[in-house]
Order: structure tokens, then sequence, then C-alpha cells
């Protein structure tokens, strides 16, 4: 499931499931104000599609290919609400921010607006981030990259393998 520049959409009750990649996607780093809601993310990428696959998030951007790590949720446009979401057995990272190399360029900057405020990774951060649910991952549970600190509710991080939290 892939939010392509894509803003103020509902992203509801969806199960995801051994995708060779990322599960849930924003792509370009430009989607905001969308809401991921009870979304489930389960089991990407058991196997790696090509033994050329990368599994670090930076690598991958830079080759072209963004959230091709086999993570649940990979969300380069992190200014949206995350709510309700889980991530099982993935085979990278359960829910992973990745608010750091992003494109220049601009979103709207209210609903149905043209594009006209660009990215600053230094201040962008989640509308909401509650009740989530990261288990059992081969890596990290949550892994926030380059934002600043905001507030995660509630949030349930358990047997990842890694770290809970990174």
């Amino acid at each position: 499931l892939v939010a392509h520049l894509t803003s103020d959409a509902l992203f509801e009750r969806n199960i995801v499931m051994r995708f060779p990649g990322a599960g849930i996607v924003t792509e370009d780093g430009y989607e905001v104000r969308n809401v991921f809601r009870r979304n489930m993310a389960v089991q990407n990428a058991v196997e790696l599609p090509h033994p050329e696959d990368v599994v670090d998030a930076h690598e991958n951007v830079l080759r072209g290919c963004p959230g091709c790590e086999r993570t649940g949720f990979w969300l380069r446009g992190i200014m949206n609400a995350f709510e309700d979401n889980e991530a099982w057995n993935n085979d990278n990272n359960g829910i992973n921010l990745f608010n750091q190399d992003q494109p220049v360029n601009k979103y709207p900057s209210a609903p149905g607006g043209a594009p006209d405020t660009p990215l600053d990774h230094y201040v962008d951060k989640p509308v909401s981030f509650v009740n989530n649910v990261t288990a059992a991952n081969a890596q990290t549970g949550f892994e926030p990259w380059g934002i600043s600190k905001f507030p995660y509710a509630r949030l349930i991080s358990a047997h990842n393998v890694s770290a809970q939290v990174f």
C-alpha cells in the first residue's frame, strides 16, 4: 500500500502481508495530513527476492528504492496521523519514520491546495502517533529517524530482535 504524493486521505483497516519490501509506505515525503488507522503489516519479505537487496533505508533511498528494506511501515512522509496500527514479524523494522534524505520540493499547506510549503526535517513531525504495536520484527520495533522529539503515546513494542525503540 503506497501513498504516493497523496494528502488528506484515510487509510484504514488494511492488511498487508509478505511484500518484497515495505508493506505500507509514504514514498516521497510530501504526503501530509493522511490518517493511517487500524492497519496491519505482517511478514514483509520473509525471503529476499533478489540477492542485491539492501536492508539499509538510507542506501535504498540513494539507489532509488525507498522502502525496499523489508519493513512493515516505511514512512518518509511523516506529517500524518498513525493510530492503532500493528507491525508483526517483518524481516527488518516494524515501523520506520524516515525523516532523512527528504527531497527538495513542496507539500500543500492546506487541504486541496497547491504545493506551497517546503519540507523541513528539523521540525516536521507526525500529527499524532498513538496506540501502535510493533512485535517480533527481525530488527527494531519502532525507529524514528531524524525527527525532533514528539509524543508517541501508548506504543507497545515487544520481542523485536535488536531493539524495541531505536
